[in-house]
């Protein structure tokens, strides 16, 4: 099963609407998560992209100072 199905609806908004602008590095980003069974499975690049995004759609994290646990909430997990 794709991780994308469990990527926050806000976060997937935000790529959405930066693929006109930057149509390689969001597909990359979607290949990136298409292809991870596990979070830990996402690239860092990646991650930083989505942590991103997150920020900019107004997700309120449950621990600000952990990478890792934030990208974990955006996943639903």
């Amino acid at each position: 099963m794709s991780m994308l199905t469990k990527l926050d609806p806000r976060v997937r908004k935000a790529m959405e609407d930066d693929k006109k602008k930057y149509p390689t590095m969001v597909q990359f980003m979607i290949e990136d998560i298409q292809g991870a069974y596990l979070v830990s499975d996402i690239k860092v690049s990646t991650a930083t992209n989505l942590l991103s995004y997150a920020e900019s759609a107004g997700v309120v994290f449950n621990n600000p100072n952990s990478f890792v646990l934030k990208l974990y909430q955006i996943f639903d997990q």
